[in-house]
């Protein structure tokens, strides 16, 4: 609106194909949120209905979700706020198959193996810290702090899934479990602090804790989109329990670029930064005992693109090994190039 503190948002998608084979996605949000006030709210409404692959456990399911939730957001400080969300979602998972691929670490399966059919109800609370200054592409001084706590409760049956069964998804989803007071909770917390080395370089760094346990924890990929610059989904530190430490120098590159397309016209870009990235990084599940810690370093372009960055990589992967656990192969230990989208923390 004019004040530009209403808006109003919704995405559709659909793709006939995904990560499962013969499986298509479908996704569909509409929400507005309300700003500019002391107490700001937003509102969201959401249909998903794509196939997932349960790494864990080597399982993949159809999953069709519809839900909708409200945030609220209410100031303690001028620099800190309080930000608590409900959600209720109406959740079935359909067993497809058994799955392994040459990408998967091979983690040993948590103990109690669910899937969920039914309603959820989500409450989180989270305690937010926020002064950071920046430009298009980035922070560059300042601080993001939030640490906070979310727990599910199944208010319908679980659906077991009995490990001799798991190669006979016709005979898998055998018995309906009572649903426990509280089907899952997660404690996070995400401490970013940005020093500024120059007018547009900065040096940030960043600490990430993850916890999840109930009787359907909720894993935490801690791959390229997440915080390790040099690792992708595929063979990324994966997890109910970890921690992760990032840091992050960026320097300015080239202030603009013009390129002159015989059809397209004239395409610029501008404020092009570089960088080195430098993360670590240990994740395990509940039955598991510390595996080794993941690392990765190397350097980094980013191009902005309005809202988002087009990133190029070139970094090496290692690890550090502790009592036991999953080691990279040979293969992820060389030095890789990559492409992306997003923004650094």
């Amino acid at each position: 609106d004019l004040m530009n503190d209403h808006w109003f948002f919704a995405s559709f998608g659909k793709s006939n194909h995904s990560w499962v084979p013969g499986q298509g996605r479908f996704n569909s949000s509409v929400g507005f949120t309300n700003l500019g006030k002391r107490n700001d709210y937003a509102l969201f409404l959401y249909y998903e209905d794509n196939p997932v692959i349960d790494i864990p456990i080597r399982h993949a399911f159809h999953e069709t979700a519809l839900g909708g939730g409200v945030v609220f957001s209410h100031p303690v400080s001028k620099y800190f706020r309080l930000e608590n969300n409900w959600g209720l979602e109406h959740l079935n998972q359909r067993d497809l198959y058994d799955w392994t691929n040459s990408f998967d670490l091979n983690h040993s399966a948590d103990t109690l193996i669910f899937k969920t059919k039914g309603l959820t109800l989500k409450s989180g609370i989270s305690f937010v810290g926020d002064n950071a200054l920046g430009i298009e592409s980035g922070p560059i001084v300042g601080y993001r702090y939030r640490v906070g706590a979310l727990a599910t409760v199944n208010l319908s049956g679980l659906i077991r899934i009995k490990p001799s069964l798991q190669n006979f998804p016709e005979l898998s989803q055998k018995k309906e479990e009572t649903p426990g007071a509280i089907t899952n909770y997660i404690l996070h917390t995400d401490l970013r602090h940005y020093i500024r080395l120059g007018l547009i370089s900065t040096l940030g760094l960043r600490f990430y804790g993850y916890y999840s346990s109930g009787e359907i924890p909720t894993y935490v990929s801690f791959g390229k989109l997440n915080g390790m610059a040099a690792f992708y989904p595929w063979n990324s530190p994966y997890g109910g329990r970890g921690w992760m430490a990032n840091s992050r120098i960026t320097l300015p590159v080239l202030r603009r670029a013009e390129f002159e397309m015989p059809i397209l016209g004239t395409i610029s870009f501008s404020g092009i930064r570089g960088g080195f990235f430098f993360d670590f990084a240990q994740v395990w599940f509940r039955n598991n005992e510390l595996g080794p810690i993941y690392g990765d370093l190397g350097m980094r372009i980013e191009i902005p693109l309005g809202l988002t960055n087009l990133q190029f990589d070139y970094g090496k992967m290692f690890t550090l090994p502790l009592k036991s656990g999953y080691e990279l192969p040979e293969f992820y230990r060389k030095k890789k190039f990559g492409i992306g989208f997003g923004q650094s923390f």
